[in-house]
């Protein structure tokens, strides 16, 4: 928001924050993630708000009997706390999400988010059924004025389960099964709680066609936020790849003793490269250092899962 105009208004203001925010869960997030609707910039612009429409719309007093600066700092304040209300209001309520098409037959934006009624955007994002895009997604079908269906969590203040389906354009003609996404709401908070087709998860060429399963395996994981997982099936792939490239006769000699250890792979591994193959390139043997030190220290937090792509 670029600073306030004559034409600002404070609904679209709040529901283009609420649509941002299913366009980036929708669109960036993965199953059990989660975005917050920022009113942050609305927030910051109460006082201007307010004071515009002091001077814009009220009078107090006469020519001969002007407000003292103390009644228009009141009032003033008077106004910022009814927005600040109003904001806490759209924060705490009950939602009804609609198509864009009902909301047009609403008597003016104000009045439709008045009442909680908020347009869900279109997205884009890609289609597992004809395996391409990312290609433009409209909602599958109207909403209704009474909006989308949804469960409410008896147990927790604010929270809605919202069904949300959308059609791929690139396969409407053909009528295919829509995509439905559950988002899970508490407060300004959306989860991805679901999602009925999983976004296909394209595997390098390099990575042989036998081991490719562990890779999607390993990137479904980390997309979920199951880091300890991710970490296991790619240093599993790693492993595999030692298997591969060390001669069957070294590995049989150290099976004799027991089995072999990962850093004992990793040693053998490297004596396979070529002389001439050069130092600055991050190896095999780093990723795997990395992914054992993950599973190890057991943390599924932010530096966990920097480690984990960096050994994908």
């Amino acid at each position: 928001m670029k600073g306030l105009t004559e034409q600002f208004s404070f609904e679209k203001e709040v529901e283009s924050a609420i649509r941002s925010a299913f366009s980036e869960l929708l669109e960036r997030k993965h199953l059990y993630q989660n975005v917050s609707v920022d009113f942050g910039n609305i927030r910051s612009l109460i006082t201007e708000v307010a004071t515009r429409d002091f001077h814009g719309r009220f009078v107090i007093g006469s020519p001969t009997n002007p407000p003292t600066k103390k009644q228009i700092e009141d009032f003033i304040k008077s106004l910022e706390k009814q927005y600040e209300n109003r904001i806490n209001g759209w924060s705490s309520s009950e939602w009804i999400l609609i198509d864009e098409a009902t909301a047009k037959a609403f008597n003016g934006d104000e009045e439709r988010i008045g009442m909680n009624r908020f347009a869900i955007p279109s997205i884009n994002t890609f289609c597992s059924i004809c395996d391409s895009g990312p290609w433009p997604h409209n909602l599958a079908h109207d909403s209704g004025t009474r909006g989308y269906a949804f469960e409410s969590d008896e147990n927790t203040a604010n929270a809605q389960i919202f069904s949300l389906s959308f059609q791929c354009q690139n396969c409407k003609k053909e009528k295919r099964e829509p995509l439905v996404f559950l988002v899970k709401r508490n407060g300004l908070k959306l989860i991805l709680a679901g999602r009925s087709q999983f976004p296909e998860v394209s595997v390098p060429d390099f990575i042989p066609k036998e081991l490719q399963k562990i890779f999607r395996n390993a990137v479904v994981a980390n997309q979920v936020n199951f880091t300890l997982a991710a970490a296991m099936y790619l240093r599993t792939l790693v492993e595999q790849h030692f298997y591969q490239a060390i001669p069957k006769t070294e590995i049989d000699a150290i099976r004799l003793k027991g089995n072999p250890r990962g850093d004992e792979l990793a040693e053998l591994y490297a004596e396979t490269l070529p002389a001439e193959f050069p130092s600055y390139v991050p190896s095999l043997r780093k990723a795997y250092d990395d992914l054992s030190e993950v599973m190890h220290r057991g943390d599924e937090n932010d530096e966990a899962s920097k480690n984990v792509h960096r050994g994908s």
